[in-house]
């Protein structure tokens, strides 16, 4: 899988190609699902994917049924972020689920992907990090759980804000990277006339495949701005060898591999056109970084790049449903709605630039931090 090598693309995966006689325009339209939002047609897609034999040797098949929310609040009711929350079963007094709370308080507790079959209903005692210890309550698990915290100090003047990309940088992603580094550099430029006060930070892991010039390259946060932009204007794209890809390892960098500010808004951003390899023995499986990804209080947006497979678009969906993120898809031939269906989505709504989809989702994280949900 050297880097000489040509990667060799699914040939359902063409079906809708780039425009422009097979150059991507430089600004990129895309269109963008929430599958928390719609959680009853996800786990109707999930299920499909699933019947399907081949298709589900792909892919992991986290079980997210019955997920519950925890919330933590203040005495005031006001949503708490970026709390430290632990589950324990009472039963065998065990650790069971660590997660932070994202920005309106909560984070996702899915029961069924504990793996302890028959044994996942509670009762449950929640824990969460305070300034003097410990606030705690007792928790049966049926339906969603509120704790409430001590009211904190005063909201700090600016809010902390970490975001990373992780980028597929294999060949196949050579007619698209031009457009990809366009668009990283239109969100900075947005979020600088943005008139809120935030503290950020960028970093990134780049990944390829084993046998390509590096598996996994991490540019590790940085305040400099003007020195990440520089940086990503570097990015080139080669490598690969066979359809999928080192993902697995470039999502355990991200999540546990980069050094994320306890408190702060923590938002990734996963841009391929390629599932990972389930293969490889050495690497961390998926479905444990997206354990550790809540546990941190990580929340990862996908975009679905040209050529991806159905099961590629199952994984990145899986990521970003699992971490609360929303699942984005570039759009080719001008056609959101068969763009859309590609991805197993019917009701694609409307599209946008993809600049500007990025940039309202770190927007908003900024806006809702510390917000109920709408």
């Amino acid at each position: 899988m050297g880097a000489e090598r040509s990667e060799a693309r699914p040939a359902a995966a063409s079906s809708i190609g780039p425009v422009n006689g097979g150059r991507v325009d430089a600004v990129l339209r895309a269109g963008s699902r929430d599958d928390n939002a719609n959680f009853e047609d996800f786990l109707s897609y999930l299920e499909v994917s699933q019947q399907n034999a081949s298709l589900a040797r792909q892919f992991i098949g986290i079980d997210v049924r019955d997920r519950r929310f925890i919330k933590v609040v203040d005495t005031e009711g006001k949503p708490q972020p970026g709390v430290a929350v632990t589950v324990i079963d009472e039963r065998k007094d065990q650790v069971v689920w660590r997660g932070t709370t994202y920005g309106d308080g909560q984070l996702p507790f899915y029961p069924n992907a504990l793996g302890v079959a028959g044994e996942t209903g509670g009762p449950y005692l929640i824990e969460a990090r305070v300034a003097d210890g410990v606030v705690r309550d007792a928790w049966a698990g049926k339906s969603d759980a509120s704790l409430v915290m001590p009211k904190r100090d005063a909201k700090p003047a600016a809010i902390v804000l970490d975001v990373a990309f992780v980028i597929d940088t294999t060949g196949s992603m050579g007619d698209e990277m031009q457009a990809i580094k366009s668009t990283l550099l239109q969100v900075t430029e947005q979020l600088r006339s943005l008139e809120l006060e935030f503290d950020l930070r960028y970093g990134a892991v780049l990944y390829r495949d084993v046998g390509d010039e590096y598996v996994t390259a991490a540019h590790p946060f940085t305040g400099d701005i003007e020195g990440f932009v520089a940086a990503i204007r570097t990015m080139g794209a080669g490598g690969g060898g066979d359809y999928r890809e080192s993902m697995n390892q470039a999502l355990a960098v991200a999540v546990d591999g980069l050094q994320w500010r306890e408190g702060a808004a923590k938002v990734a951003f996963v841009i391929a056109d390629a599932p990972p390899h389930l293969d490889y023995t050495e690497d961390v499986p998926y479905e444990q970084t997206l354990r550790a990804a809540v546990a941190s209080g990580v929340r990862m947006h996908t975009v679905a790049a040209s050529g991806l497979d159905a099961s590629g678009t199952m994984v990145l969906r899986q990521v970003a449903q699992f971490t609360r993120g929303q699942f984005v898809f570039i759009e080719y031939g001008r056609n959101l709605k068969a763009s859309a269906k590609v991805h197993g989505i019917e009701d694609a709504g409307t599209g946008n630039n993809l600049h500007a989809i990025l940039f309202e989702r770190i927007r908003d994280e900024i806006a809702n931090w510390g917000q109920s949900a709408q």
